[in-house]
């Protein structure tokens, strides 16, 4: 690989900080949704209730890739997502 023109490293560099910002948004939101995963689960617990409920798990699949879609994300790039995070939605439950 040849070396990079410190212009464009520059730049990269600023476009890297930029995503690290958007990580950590990320993070924030996802510790929300496991913590909201969490209330659910002992909810759940009290009540006898299933943790797995594949309804609901179409439900919340369908909507990430119609949300995805109006943001010009791919059917496929929002499907691997939605399954991680209920995976760990899931998990979070239990």
């Amino acid at each position: 690989m040849s070396s990079v023109d410190p212009k464009v490293e520059a730049e990269l560099e600023k476009w890297r900080e930029r995503l690290k910002e958007i990580d950590k948004e990320l993070l924030d939101v996802l510790k929300r949704r496991m913590t909201f995963a969490k209330e659910i689960g002992t909810l759940k617990k009290k009540n006898d209730i299933d943790i797995k409920n594949p309804k609901q798990r179409e439900i919340v699949r369908h909507n990430w890739l119609a949300w995805g879609s109006s943001r010009g994300l791919s059917g496929e790039e929002i499907g691997e997502i939605v399954e991680a995070v209920l995976d760990l939605s899931e998990k979070a439950q239990k």
